[in-house]
């Protein structure tokens, strides 16, 4: 009975062993697979990055002229406007910021607001909202139609040189 009660444990501890044997297999399949995969990603990252600055430095060299293409000067028609309604954006809420910092009074009872507010918050009546005024001696970019400072090199807007 004792050589068959060893057999068994024999072979229970042959199993376990054979079973953390596999573990130890399927473990380092895994951790291979994950080095790959991570890997896999960066390689993809950096492909990504170098795409990118080869699509800006493309819409720039089509935006000055130096690469003429009817299909890639479509698309960079698209992205002017996109960049058009950004910076129409930005400028949008750079100044409800600033009207925001300012406040201003109300005119009906002299209650502080926030600038965005609409309506005073004490007695209700509507509140005027200053507009900014654009100076007379702008430039209109000839690219994009955004106005810019005389002084300005550069449209605020689209990036191109703005002729003086």
């Amino acid at each position: 009975m004792s050589n068959n009660f060893q057999n068994i444990i024999g072979e229970g501890l042959s199993k376990l062993q054979g079973g953390i044997e596999q573990g130890k297999q399927k473990l380092q399949t895994a951790q291979e697979i994950n080095e790959l995969n991570k890997h896999a990603n960066d390689l993809n990252q950096k492909k990504s990055k170098i795409l990118l600055d080869l699509g800006q430095l493309a819409y720039y060299k089509i935006r000055t002229g130096q690469i003429s293409d009817i299909e890639m000067t479509e698309l960079t028609k698209d992205v002017l406007q996109l960049d058009q309604q950004i910076y129409g954006s930005l400028r949008q809420l750079s100044q409800l910021n600033n009207s925001k910092q300012q406040g201003t009074t109300c005119e009906k009872c002299g209650n502080l607001t926030d600038g965005i507010d609409k309506y005073c918050g004490s007695c209700g009546s509507k509140v005027e909202v200053q507009q900014v005024i654009v100076n007379q001696g702008d430039l209109e970019c000839l690219s994009c139609g955004e106005l810019a400072p005389l002084n300005a090199n550069h449209c605020p807007c689209c990036g191109m040189r703005m002729s003086n």
